[in-house]
């Protein structure tokens, strides 16, 4: 049995449960999120400069329950969508809160616009414009973390999204579309607080695979299996700086893989530290938004674009037996 989108989840458990009070910030720009305790807003901005907006009472399409790591916090994912003669449109959030205080929450996920498609099932993800975002107070750059002024920390954990590839010359003979679909892969993620520097990397620590672990419902089950599959290509973030108040952005991407020839790459990641710390006063995870665009010699072309959540190592669930 594979068990890794389900420690994606875990992984993303352990940060939607890590909140604490505070205003919310947007780690990608574009979009906001509101939650009340029992309803969750999202607004999107678009590409022509329009508003789409989704209430999970008005547009809720499916929804289940999730337990979050930390005690006393529950978890609950929303598919959310909206079809009109112009095309269809789809939000996928995954939302933690303290029971305590509902209004104290955390919500990570992504939106999917396929414009000329007014159906809901056998949406080609491929064809789909997207915008991910992860929010939190935990990440909110007006209450920043402290951070410490020398020394190292590591963090693993998993980055999950989107994996499209049109198919070049190698695939002669082979008339199928493009490839389009939710992927997984483990991160390893390393600071360096004496250079105020970090690196990191999806794939370098275990393989990345496809699997419809969150659109399944809507989208339904894929009926064919890629031959372009995401197996063994790894994406390095070369290190970038971290900013005063725990934030980064690097433009400096590597897409390799051991036996097709990648001639270009290009991307981003941009991720903030958690507001707090861990027991030996690190921050207790690392979280945002990374993406990688490449080419092959053979002129196919691929892309990844995900979530990530790295959390320190006193935040890992315990091996199972």
């Amino acid at each position: 049995m594979n068990t890794a989108p389900s420690f994606f989840c875990i992984a993303l458990a352990l940060a939607l449960a890590a909140c604490s009070s505070g205003s919310m910030e947007k780690v990608e720009s574009g979009h906001s999120t509101s939650f009340d305790g029992e309803v969750l807003r999202i607004e999107f901005e678009r590409e022509d400069g329009g508003k789409e907006r989704f209430s999970a009472l008005r547009d809720r399409w499916y929804a289940w329950s999730w337990v979050p790591f930390l005690p006393n916090h529950s978890g609950r994912r929303w598919v959310m969508g909206k079809t009109n003669r112009e095309g269809t449109s789809i939000a996928y959030a995954l939302v933690s809160w303290d029971n305590d205080e509902p209004t104290d929450y955390l919500a990570a996920g992504y939106w999917m616009r396929f414009d000329g498609f007014d159906r809901d099932r056998g949406l080609p993800i491929a064809a789909a414009d997207l915008v991910m975002f992860i929010d939190g107070s935990e990440i909110d750059s007006a209450t920043p973390p402290e951070l410490p002024v020398s020394g190292t920390a590591s963090y693993t954990g998993q980055a999950g999204g989107i994996y499209t590839y049109s198919y070049g010359g190698d695939w002669t003979g082979y008339d199928g579309p493009d490839v389009g679909e939710e992927f997984y892969g483990p991160m390893t993620v390393e600071a360096n607080f004496d250079d105020m520097t970090i690196a990191g990397c999806i794939g370098c620590d275990g393989d990345l695979w496809i699997e419809r672990e969150h659109l399944y419902g809507v989208l339904g089950w894929r009926t064919r299996e890629p031959l372009a599959m995401p197996t063994d290509y790894e994406i390095q973030f070369a290190p970038t700086e971290i900013e005063p108040e725990g934030n980064f952005l690097g433009e400096d991407v590597t897409v390799t893989h051991p036996t097709r020839t990648v001639t270009h790459s290009s991307g981003e990641w941009d991720g903030s530290f958690s507001n707090q710390p861990a027991d030996d006063g690190n921050p207790r995870f690392v979280a945002g938004i990374a993406s990688a665009e490449f080419m092959e010699d053979d002129g196919s072309e691929g892309a990844f674009k995900s979530i990530f959540i790295a959390v320190h190592p006193s935040l890992l669930p315990p091996e199972q037996p």
